[in-house]
């Protein structure tokens, strides 16, 4: 079996000792495809440093966070009579004194690098292809970035010395990017790769950038479950159990993945279809953006349906997210949906064929 190449942007680590969509079972899941051979995960040591140097900033921001959080004590004068009242004082009293118990103690386990995530970062290393750092890379990046070039914002070149290290080490192919700056995605459109880098890897690797801003998305789509006797690993720490699952665990662990990602991708669908406002359309394009590459051509067949016939959305077709949203759908699926849906959209959307594949000669 062929295994799927893939690098991950150290600000999606970072997300995991802050707020995010992901959350840890993601890279278990992620662990456990490792080491049954399905992900190879590419990991410069510039992404390990960048990781390391950030940490405790990202740690202490989503603790100052966390601390800000509105736990309300005061209770309105005309309430104060309900029996209720009482039950609510002292579950506030008990929530706070949570929260400063877990605050405590994550700043402990944080100090000793005991944190969960920590010991999950410490297997996924392990199992990843991981690149010292090498003197002619960085000259290669300093040189990428001098000249401007993509991927890397402008007086940094933490991306480029992280693309070339992927030039250098990843086989050809394709190669799947998980970010969440953007420096890797088109500018037009997140959920494609930057032209430039696109044709670079095409050129050199003879393969394929896909893009997403998680983990779940590419476990959904690329990850395999691990199943069978063979894959079953012997752990001698008992005490660690809960960092290894079982084949049995880890099956679950995909099958909520895949439920949870099916769920929201569900409602983000039923926002579009039934949107009311033209700023709900708006809402509902940028939640879907997150769910394109997932989509099915039952899916797909009827958002263009509700385009057609919701005048929410019809009347800000030309509007840049609608129709750039649109204009993937149909350029993605256009051999598969409806003929006559395809036929409408090109109509409703203006869309036809590209200037260069007009007959320049005809009347």
């Amino acid at each position: 079996m062929l295994s799927t190449h893939l690098f991950i942007d150290t600000n999606v680590f970072l997300k995991f000792y802050h707020y995010s969509k992901d959350d840890l079972s993601q890279l278990r899941a992620l662990i456990e495809n490792l080491k049954a051979g399905n992900v190879t995960l590419h990991l410069p040591q510039q992404v390990l440093n960048e990781l390391e140097r950030n940490r405790e900033r990202v740690l202490k921001d989503s603790a100052d966070i966390f601390k800000k959080e509105s736990c309300p004590t005061q209770i309105p004068r005309h309430m104060l009579d309900y029996a209720q009242a009482k039950e609510y004082a002292d579950a506030v009293q008990i929530a706070i004194r949570a929260r400063n118990s877990m605050i405590n103690q994550a700043s402990s386990e944080a100090a000793n690098h005991t944190l969960l995530a920590d010991k999950l970062m410490i297997e996924l290393k392990e199992k990843a292809n991981v690149y010292p750092e090498r003197a002619n890379i960085f000259a290669r990046a300093k040189e990428r970035a001098e000249k401007g070039n993509p991927p890397g914002k402008p007086g940094s070149m933490g991306d480029q010395y992280n693309w070339e290290y992927l030039l250098e080490n990843v086989p050809p192919g394709d190669l799947h990017i998980v970010s969440k700056d953007g420096d890797f995605a088109s500018i037009l459109d997140s959920n494609m790769p930057r032209p430039f880098l696109q044709k670079e890897w095409l050129q050199q690797k003879k393969g394929a950038l896909h893009i997403y801003s998680e983990i779940r998305p590419f476990l959904i789509k690329h990850a395999s479950t691990v199943n069978g006797e063979s894959n079953v690993v012997e752990y001698a720490d008992p005490d660690a159990d809960f960092m290894h699952p079982t084949n049995e665990e880890m099956v679950l662990v995909h099958q909520e993945i895949a439920h949870a990602f099916a769920e929201e991708k569900n409602k983000a669908i039923e926002k579009l279809v039934n949107s009311e406002r033209f700023i709900d359309t708006h809402i509902a394009i940028d939640k879907l953006e997150e769910f394109r590459t997932a989509l099915t051509k039952e899916d797909v067949e009827r958002l263009f349906r509700a385009a057609f016939s919701n005048n929410q959305i019809l009347w800000i077709a030309s509007d840049a997210d609608v129709y750039s949203f649109f204009k993937a759908l149909l350029e993605e699926d256009e051999h598969e949906i409806d003929n006559a849906l395809v036929d409408t959209a090109v109509q409703v959307f203006g869309l036809g064929p590209a200037p260069e594949d007009q007959d320049p000669y005809q009347d």
